[in-house]
Formats: C-alpha cells, sequence, structure tokens
C-alpha cells in the first residue's frame, strides 16, 4: 500500500501513540466499556462473548441473556481482543489495544488515500497528522468500543474500490488504444473480493458496515465497464462480505433467541423508519446527527471538516490537474459517507463512527490543498512560499489542541505512578477494604476490574430497566460518576458507607461505596 513514508507520517503515528497511551492505560471505565470490554475476555476463556455481571430477563435493556452470549452487536471487537487477553493481564487497558491498533493503522490509511488520489507525500502525511490529533480518532482509539475497528475496515474497503476504479480506467484506455472490438479481461476481480473482506469484517464489528457496502456498489456502477463486468463485481464483493461476516453466524444459530432479543431490538427497532425511506427522505436524520457531530467535533474542528468538505469539492471539481476519476470519484465518496453515514444510522445515537466522514472530508481537503498550493506557489517566491505553507500548518494544528486531551495526558504523565490517577492500582486499593466474598454492584467505571477480582459482580444501571420490580440483594454498591451523576444510589436504596479518592478533576480517581439501608 505504502512504499514510502515521510516525516509528516512518522510524526502523526509517534504522536498518537504518545499522547494516547497515557489516557488508555490510566482512564477507569469510560462510555460503553462496561458492554465491550469482558466479552473479549469471556471469548479467550470460554468461547463465548458475553457479559457475565448482566444476567438481565428484561427485554427493553437491549441485553437481555447478555450474561448467555452478547449478540447487541457482531463480535468483531471479541475476536480482536481475545488474543490479547491470552498475552497480557486482564482489564480495560488491554481491551482497548485493538482500538488504539485501528487508530494507527487508520493514520497510515488516510496517507494511502492522499496518496491514491495523487496527493504528494507531504500532503498526504500532513492529513495523516490532521486525522491523528482530531477528537474522532482521540476517542476512537482510547475506548474498548468497536468504533475504530469498522472504520479502519471501511477505510480499507474504500481504498481497494479506488483502486479498481483506476485500474478500470487504465484498462479502458488501454483498451481504447489497441482495439475497441475485443474487450480486455475484467482484471479487478481480486481487489473487488479483497474489499468485499474488508466490508465483512467492517459488518462484522458493527452494522454500519452496511454504508461501506451501500458506497462501494454505487463506485462499482459509476466505474460501469458494461452489465456484466458490473454484475460480476458486485457478486464477486457479495461473496467477500458473507466471508468477512461469516464468524458471526455459528453464534447466531447456536444463541437464535438472544439474538433477536438483543440485535433486534438495539439496532433495528432504534434505527426509526426503514433504510429506504430514510434514503429517500433523510432531512430527519440529517438534523438528528448534525447535533451529534457538533458534541463530538466541536465548534473548530467541524468547522475544518465542513471548509474541506465544501471548498474541496469545488477545488477539487474545477482542476485541470487532476485525472477525471479524481475530480469524481473524491468528491463522490466523501459526500457519500457524510449521506450514507446519517441515512444508515437513522435515528440511532452512533457518534464515534463519524470518524469514518471526518478521514473521507480530509482527504479531500488535503488533495485541493495540493491544488491551492501550486496556484499559490506560481504568485509567491519560495520563501514567502515557505513561510505561507508553516502559518497554514501551524492554524490548522492550533484547530485541533482545543479539546484533544493534551491536560488529561499532563496530568497522567506528571503523577505517571499516583494511584490517585491510575485507575487499576486506585481499584485495587479499595477492593482491598472489601471481602472476596461480598456481592458488588458497580457502575461502569470499575465493574470489569470487580468482576476480574473474582468477587460475585453485577452491573448498577437503571433499576427497573434491567432488574424489574424484584428486590435487589448486595453487600456493597460502587459508584463512580455515572452513578452519581443518575443517582443510583437512591434507587437501589443504599446509604453511603465510605468515599475512596477524590472528584476534584476528571482525571482523579474516586468511588462512593454504600450499604443496602436496613
Amino acid at each position: 500500500m505504502i512504499r514510502k513514508c515521510n516525516a509528516w507520517l512518522i510524526v502523526a503515528i509517534t504522536l498518537f501513540l504518545v499522547l494516547r497511551i497515557p489516557l488508555i492505560t490510566h482512564q477507569s471505565g469510560i462510555q460503553d466499556e462496561h458492554w465491550f470490554a469482558v466479552p473479549g475476555y469471556t471469548l479467550w476463556e470460554e468461547g463465548v462473548p458475553r457479559i457475565p455481571y448482566v444476567p438481565s430477563r428484561t427485554r427493553d435493556s437491549f441485553f437481555e441473556n447478555a450474561d448467555v452470549c452478547l449478540m447487541t452487536l457482531p463480535p468483531g471487537l471479541a475476536l480482536a481482543q481475545a488474543p490479547f487477553f491470552a498475552v497480557f493481564q486482564a482489564g480495560y487497558p488491554t481491551a482497548r489495544l485493538p482500538s488504539l491498533l485501528a487508530a494507527l493503522a487508520t493514520i497510515v490509511v488516510t496517507y494511502s488515500l492522499v496518496r491514491r488520489f495523487g496527493g504528494d507525500r507531504s500532503i498526504a502525511g500532513f492529513a495523516s497528522l490532521v486525522v491523528a490529533l482530531s477528537r474522532p480518532l482521540l476517542f476512537a482509539g482510547i475506548t474498548s468500543r468497536p468504533d475504530a475497528l469498522c472504520i479502519l475496515f471501511g477505510l480499507l474497503c474504500a481504498d481497494r474500490i479506488v483502486k479498481v476504479a483506476h485500474q478500470a480506467r487504465a484498462e479502458s484506455e488501454d483498451q481504447m488504444s489497441e482495439t475497441r472490438s475485443k474487450p480486455l479481461p475484467d482484471n479487478q476481480l481480486r481487489s473487488v473480493s479483497v474489499a468485499g473482506v474488508f466490508c465483512g469484517f467492517a459488518a462484522l464489528c458493527h452494522p454500519l458496515g452496511i454504508v461501506f457496502a451501500m458506497q462501494s456498489a454505487l463506485v462499482i456502477l459509476i466505474i460501469w465497464g458494461g452489465f456484466r463486468k458490473v454484475l460480476r463485481r458486485w457478486c464477486v464483493f457479495a461473496i467477500g462480505s458473507v466471508l468477512g461476516i461469516s464468524p458471526w453466524l455459528p453464534y447466531i444459530v447456536m444463541f437464535p433467541y438472544e439474538f433477536r432479543a438483543q440485535f433486534v431490538t438495539n439496532v433495528l427497532d432504534r434505527a426509526g423508519p426503514g433504510l429506504f425511506s430514510r434514503l429517500t427522505w433523510p432531512i430527519p436524520s440529517l438534523i438528528h446527527h448534525s447535533r451529534i457531530l457538533y458534541e463530538l467535533l466541536g465548534s473548530l474542528q467541524l468547522t475544518l471538516s465542513g471548509i474541506a468538505l465544501v471548498l474541496g469539492t469545488l477545488l477539487v471539481f474545477r482542476s485541470r490537474r487532476n485525472s477525471v476519476p479524481v475530480r469524481w470519484l473524491l468528491p463522490l465518496n466523501a459526500w457519500a459517507a457524510v449521506y450514507l453515514t446519517a441515512t444508515a444510522a437513522g435515528l440511532h445515537p452512533i457518534q464515534l463512527y463519524w470518524a469514518y466522514a471526518f478521514v473521507w472530508s480530509i482527504v479531500l481537503g488535503a488533495i485541493a490543498l495540493g491544488e491551492l498550493s501550486e496556484v499559490i506557489r506560481r504568485r509567491l517566491s519560495p520563501a514567502s512560499f515557505k513561510l505561507t505553507q508553516f502559518a497554514f500548518c501551524i492554524g490548522v494544528l492550533v484547530l485541533l489542541l482545543p479539546g484533544g486531551g493534551l491536560r488529561s495526558w499532563h496530568v497522567y504523565v506528571t503523577h505517571w505512578n499516583d494511584p490517585r490517577y491510575n485507575a487499576s492500582r486506585f481499584i485495587a486499593n479499595v477492593l482491598s477494604e472489601i471481602p472476596e466474598d461480598a456481592l458488588c454492584y458497580s457502575d461502569l467505571s470499575y465493574v470489569f476490574d470487580i468482576y476480574l477480582s473474582g468477587r460475585p459482580t453485577r452491573l448498577c444501571a437503571e433499576r427497573e430497566l434491567f432488574w424489574g420490580d424484584d428486590a435487589i440483594e448486595y453487600d456493597y454498591l460502587l459508584l463512580s460518576w455515572e452513578g452519581r451523576d443518575a443517582d443510583w444510589a437512591q434507587q437501589y436504596d443504599a446509604v453511603k458507607f465510605r468515599s475512596f479518592g477524590s472528584d476534584a478533576t476528571p482525571q482523579h480517581c474516586y468511588v462512593d461505596v454504600f450499604r443496602h439501608e436496613e
């Protein structure tokens, strides 16, 4: 994919590792990690991805029978996590390693896509640096969720399809130069099959893999080359996709009730009207996701992405230097990523999967930046041009700093061995004060750690939603920020017993320990 890299790409990868590893190793459980950290562990230990501390029997929770098998989403993340649990100590940091590696690979694929669309190594490297420092990749890369893996496989799928488009155009030109009567063989089927497998892998991580399938099908149709070639490529792509998602099929066969109770309820029922309806009338979906995008990107990075998307489209379309495939294929992919992500998700509250569309906007902006640079280069002296380049790069990077996790990074690095800021060490000290046979309920921050300690463990969540009206017995209730904000102590009839740590800053570790009210 990449024969040569440059300093920009090396800096992007290095910065991501340096800035994100302290967050991965020090943070307690964050968004949805109580759902997605433990299945990889149980898959390695038992062969089945499940959440043993959620023996819920209520359909509305989306996790009915999750202690039997987790079918809320496909098991791609658990399959990726299992080998890491075989090598490293179990815990949230180990569960996050596949996301970290997927984020690093996404930085490299960003570089590859810019190069594939004709950008030089400097432009491609700068684009990879922007993606590396962006908020979408920050959260996707440090969280034990399937977002980063799904996005990576989607980008790899798109990269293969773009390669097919370039091959098809070169083949068409060769055919016209040699003969118009004898068609050349379809030499792109291997790339199409690989793209299909990548798409299947993406769907194995999350149902939004359908975005990459629809986008690929559209590009294959536009490439054309004749109806037979289009049909053949679609079939090969579909076969590859089925192969990619096939590891999920045995679990569907073995756990059909859990599949219906969890996947259908969580994914299909929450998306809103049917997919075709959303594709033809996307306004509600677009409005819904505009709010989500603002929360994810913030005003500065949302503005940067919007400018790259809009101005990039205009500049690339008007370019005389770019080849025809670049002028239509790149904007098509970028806008399709936005449109299809919103309409495929519908009213489902996804957030980090927007990193896929963000990467496409940056790739489009990078190619446009290369065009603009050539225009400016002709009008400025070499010294002035280099100064302008430097100022622009600094300005863009400054836009990426707010909300980039630098404050947390500084705290964790300067307090590396301090258990007040290291969640694993902190909860180990707390558990030393709790009997090993005590039944513990905990919110997402430490529920995985408590389960790994061997103590009987249950997830503390909305009481009626997960546990119904039945009486709940427990020895200790451990609540951190989520439980405090939701006031779960009141729902669980709990009385504060003791507090550990401090909530002075978001980086501090703390937990309130409660006992059952007599």
